[in-house]
């Protein structure tokens, strides 16, 4: 799946499809459902064989998968046999698998259930009843599964996918411990590292045009107002990394950058910001001098310091008045009683 969006996103931006080479493997998919002879295949073919046991579907299984990677048979003669899932490995009894598969009720059961008082119950189990009889045209288990994955993969391949990839630390899922081979294996199963090398190689930077021009617009020259934004970023690419470099590519709506493109470009941004703040201060202080604004603004600042002075002093000579009016009266009668 993350393969096949990278393919579908490359062509989109115009980029030939260079996909990175890997090994072939066979995954537990093929072999429950996507061969001739896939273990759900022979399941439900030894279904309806009237000769058919546990032990014949066990021996077919081995036969056709007994190579098969994500298949193992046992060391001894029991039952069982072993799937590799990418979610661990299973062991499975095959212990009437053909009957489960059939996944029919007993009719005595149906027809009493039909029978029943209550309309809800009735009503299911009297359409049930028809389909319990039996018949090689009843959808199994398996077969009803089958289905159900293959519209799972079509609704999937008509829709983009987004998802979080869950990866298992260890199989015991026990806190602080970190399986490296148990990881790495989840990682190819999921296809991860296969895309991570295919999205490397085909440019990893992807920005659309208008983040890319809200970023380093800067880096191009006037008079681009009546340009489209394909052509502007073209244009910045071409001054800043040159014409036909092999670090950048134009697609249809994003530009496509090597790391190293991606460095340059950041470099460049950075350069240009230093040098526009060095110019904007020297600007600011030929400004000063020419203009001599700085003694004004000394004058105008020792005026209201002067005035914020003044203007304490003042209030300080206001309380103090007061303070003598209040107190005049108080000596006046202290005297008169000394008297």
């Amino acid at each position: 799946m993350l393969l096949a969006q990278e393919e579908e996103e490359c062509r989109r931006e115009l980029l030939s499809w260079v996909p990175v080479r890997q090994p072939p493997r066979e995954s537990c998919l093929d072999l429950l459902v996507d061969q001739p002879h896939s273990l759900l295949s022979i399941l439900d073919a030894q279904t309806w064989l009237s000769q058919a046991t546990d032990h014949t579907f066990l021996q077919k299984s081995h036969y056709h998968h007994g190579d098969h990677p994500s298949y193992a048979k046992p060391r001894l003669p029991l039952p069982v046999f072993t799937v590799q899932h990418y979610a661990g490995t299973v062991t499975y009894q095959v212990h009437k698998f053909l009957n489960r598969n059939r996944d029919q009720l007993d009719p005595a059961v149906v027809e009493m259930l039909g029978q029943s008082q209550l309309q809800l119950v009735s009503s299911l189990f009297q359409e049930a009843e028809p389909q319990s009889r039996g018949g090689r045209g009843r959808p199994t288990l398996a077969s009803r599964f089958q289905q159900a994955l293959g519209d799972l993969i079509a609704r999937l391949g008509r829709s983009h996918v987004y998802f979080i990839q869950c990866l298992n630390p260890n199989p015991g899922k026990l806190p602080g411990l970190f399986d490296v081979g148990h990881v790495t294996k989840q990682l190819h199963q999921a296809a991860i590292l296969e895309a991570v090398g295919t999205r490397s190689a085909n440019f990893p930077v992807r920005v659309p045009f208008g983040a890319f021009l809200a970023r380093f617009q800067a880096l191009g020259s006037e008079g681009q107002e009546d340009l489209s934004d394909r052509e502007k970023c073209g244009t910045i690419l071409s001054q800043a990394l040159g014409a036909e470099s092999p670090l950048c590519h134009l697609g249809a709506t994003k530009v496509l950058l090597q790391e190293q493109g991606w460095q340059r470009l950041e470099e460049l941004r950075n350069q240009q910001r230093s040098q526009a703040l060095v110019n904007l201060h020297r600007g600011f202080r030929t400004c000063i001098s020419r203009q001599r604004v700085l003694p004004r603004m000394q004058a105008r600042m020792r005026g209201f310091q002067a005035r914020k002075r003044c203007l304490r002093r003042r209030a300080a000579l206001g309380q103090l008045n007061t303070i003598l009016l209040v107190a005049q009266p108080l000596l006046r009668r202290r005297q008169r009683l000394q008297v």
